[in-house]
């Protein structure tokens, strides 16, 4: 073939369109890649920054428009504790705000949680724990810093019929009981006494009119040290509502 031919020949042609436009597409591809690269390292690195200074939320809306707050203390999580000592060394028990030892009675460890300034109730739920050797000392639950209701606890179970709790006279307070796990053995029993027990109660606080902050605190009259006998709370849920028979 002449050269001639050769050049106004139109053979393959489409071929080596695509091929051209194909190169500059990477070529483009390439370009912004190198210009777009660094704004995003800085803004990944600005996003980790900010999650990693986050708390995790413990909070959330209920059914009935009820604001709730949960504490479990799974995970060594105790978002907004004045003593955030937590184990979850204990399958039996699982995550728990303690181990603590005595206070004189006096509180000792607490938190302030936010309510809906709507709502005519809180009410508060939580598990006690009694852990080891317990001589009817006193267990103290607090509300907004005034002392609301004490139980006291035997877990030799040396005082059949002594335990009692004893509660706030204030009306606009309702305290209810439940026990939980009675004294056997599980838990922390044996790293103790293991002639001892642990025992759980379940704790009710019907709140009228708490206002938008409540505080709810604890401390207890024990007078060993906590490889001895101590206590913990675990699974607090504070829920604020006007209907206290949805919670």
């Amino acid at each position: 073939m002449r050269v001639s031919e050769f050049l106004s020949s139109d053979s393959g042609a489409v071929t080596v369109d695509w091929t051209v436009i194909t190169a500059a597409i990477v070529g483009l591809g390439i370009a912004s890649y190198t210009v777009i690269m660094p704004g995003i390292s800085d803004l990944s690195t600005d996003v980790a920054t900010f999650l990693g200074d986050q708390e995790p939320s413990t909070s959330f809306n209920g059914a009935f428009g009820n604001t709730v707050h949960f504490d479990d203390f799974e995970g060594g999580q105790a978002p907004g504790w004045s003593v955030q000592t937590t184990d979850d060394s204990e399958p039996e028990f699982g995550g728990i705000l303690g181990r603590f030892g005595g206070s004189g009675g006096a509180q000792m460890v607490s938190k302030t949680y936010d309510l809906d300034p709507d709502a005519g109730f809180a009410v508060l739920e939580f598990d006690l724990h009694a852990i080891d050797t317990w001589d009817m000392e006193m267990l103290s639950v607090f509300v907004d810093d005034a002392l609301a209701t004490q139980r006291n606890f035997s877990t030799h179970g040396t005082h059949p019929g002594q335990q009692q709790e004893l509660s706030s006279s204030d009306p606009n307070l309702k305290i209810t009981y439940g026990l939980k796990r009675d004294r056997e053995e599980y838990g922390f029993w044996r790293r103790g006494d293991a002639s001892s027990f642990d025992e759980t109660v379940s704790v009710r606080i019907e709140v009228t009119d708490p206002g938008e902050s409540l505080k709810l605190g604890f401390g207890s009259t024990l007078n060993q040290s906590i490889t001895d006998e101590s206590w913990a709370v675990d699974n607090v849920t504070v829920t604020s509502t006007n209907d206290v028979g949805s919670v």
